[in-house]
């Protein structure tokens, strides 16, 4: 393993101090609670790995847990800044329905950790698929392994070639993470998280348990780029076809960041 709790303690440490100063310097709450949520999923990793590997261990299990309930609340945070990055006016209208769809999704992704009789339990192609909650160590990372139901087993594998783009049967995660931005015309930020997370950490590992892990690991430098670059500006979306036409916005018109409500 080239990675470390050392490192990921390095990395916390990082993550909650940008957190902080851009709460100080009243930086838009989205930005700074998004780095502040998955800076909190760095802390996670760095104190599993003294216990990395011991699965009968209480403490693994328990910070695996919250490893998984730190997933299935991503929405939530992957929406917040997806939101920001849209004109004032279509954010106010839609924000309430968005969270409303991102706790359906979180819902969804927890019961999909519940024994189910109907479905059996996860087959062994899905990834963090596994018979406990577990982190265990990667080729590089740590990888984690969740006592996921069978339900979307056949996924993988379906003649239905929908079904075949969600193989780890995430669905509701996946569409309120990528698919859900899109409809509400934040389409930047929403590629930019796709290809930067899911499919670079495929690229770096062929893990299918330790890519999450590494997804999540680089989501800090994600968020960072986002918030301190030419990105911040390059993301944001001034017209969108589902938006009524008066709400649509040129680059001109579109509030200055710092005078965006929190």
């Amino acid at each position: 393993m080239c990675w470390s709790g050392e490192a990921s303690t390095a990395l916390t440490v990082a993550g909650f101090g940008v957190t902080a100063y851009a709460a100080w310097k009243k930086e838009p709450a989205a930005l700074w609670l998004t780095m502040g949520f998955f800076s909190s999923m760095e802390l996670i990793q760095a104190l599993s790995y003294p216990v990395i590997g011991q699965c009968g261990a209480p403490e693994n299990k328990a910070l695996s847990i919250a490893s998984f309930i730190h997933i299935a609340l991503q929405p939530f945070f992957f929406n917040l800044l997806a939101l920001y990055f849209i004109p004032d006016e279509i954010r106010r209208r839609i924000q309430k329905p968005v969270y409303a769809l991102c706790a359906v999704a979180a819902g969804i992704t927890i019961w999909q950790v519940m024994p189910s009789e109907t479905y059996g339990a996860c087959a062994q192609h899905r990834g963090m698929c596994g018979p406990q909650f577990c982190t265990l160590p990667g080729n590089w990372h740590l990888a984690w392994k969740f006592p996921l139901n069978g339900w979307g087993n056949d996924f993988a594998g379906n003649p239905n070639w929908l079904l075949r783009l969600f193989p780890n049967a995430l669905v509701a995660y996946s569409l309120a993470v990528f698919i859900l931005p899109l409809v509400y015309g934040s389409w930047k930020i929403a590629t930019y998280q796709y290809l930067m997370g899911p499919v670079l950490a495929s690229q770096l590992t062929d893990n299918i348990d330790e890519a999450p892990a590494i997804w999540c690991l680089m989501s800090i430098g994600i968020v960072f780029l986002v918030m301190k670059t030419p990105l911040r500006d390059i993301m944001r979306v001034h017209r969108w076809p589902l938006w009524p036409k008066a709400s649509r916005q040129t680059p001109g018109s579109i509030v200055h960041p710092a005078a965006r409500p929190d």
